[in-house]
């Protein structure tokens, strides 16, 4: 009987080790290298007509940017070839929330990180905020 214990603890504890083994340790599940997506987007050009654009942005490598380990992110055209003269965007992931480096949408005259895209919405959350702001007189 004690025989049995103790396999049944061993098995176990190999048992969590397995399955320990299989997490995914890397902080990055968004921004692994040779990654890349196409973007499409519509805006207006010089003549006022609305009008189609497409790019791709591919993960090329890591750079460290205000003390933080981020990735460089290569601009191209809709067929992936990159834009000359090459063109960047620098992002990192943290805490299932992904962050680009540039002008604040909300104060253009910051340059920092500001949230791009948060993976941590549950069904049934809000993405609707800051529309009213409570600040502002009506």
């Amino acid at each position: 009987m004690k025989y049995i214990k103790l396999i049944i603890t061993f098995l176990a504890c190999v048992f969590v080790l397995v399955v320990k083994a299989q997490e995914s340790t890397s902080q990055n599940k968004f921004f692994e290298d040779g990654k890349s997506w196409l973007w499409a987007y519509y805006g207006y050009n010089n003549d006022g007509e609305l009008e189609e654009h497409r790019y791709t942005e591919t993960v090329i490598g890591d750079t460290v940017v205000e003390g933080r380990m981020a990735k460089k992110i290569m601009l191209g055209d809709s067929e992936g070839v990159p834009s000359n003269p090459l063109s960047y965007s620098i992002g990192y992931e943290e805490d299932g929330v992904i962050y680009n480096y540039g002008s604040h949408p909300e104060n253009y005259d910051s340059i920092c990180f500001y949230p791009l895209l948060d993976f941590n919405y549950n069904v049934g959350d809000s993405i609707f905020f800051n529309l009213i702001r409570t600040d502002e007189k009506y």
